[in-house]
């Protein structure tokens, strides 16, 4: 009887567990250029997990980066970023939990931090604020 209990509570968690997984949530992604860039926008190509969700040019502003709203679930997704006209393509897999957002910046090259323009992909806890 209690090995009956015990299996039913189990199989009881693994479904609610696999119920969030699958689940799609709204998922905030902000594209921006940071800090001072030579470039007033470039051409930003977003994939994720090899759907293009982003195919378009990003304008520099001090303020509020650019914003999509996907449907997204939580678990592991491949974000690839490239841009055609520098010549920079980025990959990254990140993992992407309850109340998230991705932030995708490019950084230009600045001297004795970084030898070439790049792109930084990373999550953050929401809201979303600027420092």
């Amino acid at each position: 009887m209690r090995k009956i209990i015990i299996s039913a509570i189990i199989l009881v968690i693994l479904l609610i567990i696999v119920i969030i997984l699958v689940h799609k949530r709204d998922t905030d992604v902000y594209l921006s250029l940071a800090g001072y860039s030579p470039y007033g926008c470039i051409d930003m190509q977003v994939d994720i997990d090899n759907e293009r969700v982003f195919s378009d040019t990003v304008s520099y502003t001090a303020f509020t980066p650019k914003k999509i709203n996907l449907p997204m679930r939580l678990g592991f997704h491949r974000v690839s970023v490239e841009s055609n006209s520098l010549k920079i393509k980025k990959d990254k897999i990140i993992f992407l939990f309850f109340n998230q957002f991705i932030m995708i910046e490019f950084y230009n090259k600045a001297k004795f931090v970084r030898d070439n323009p790049e792109f930084e992909i990373r999550t953050h806890f929401n809201p979303f604020y600027l420092e």
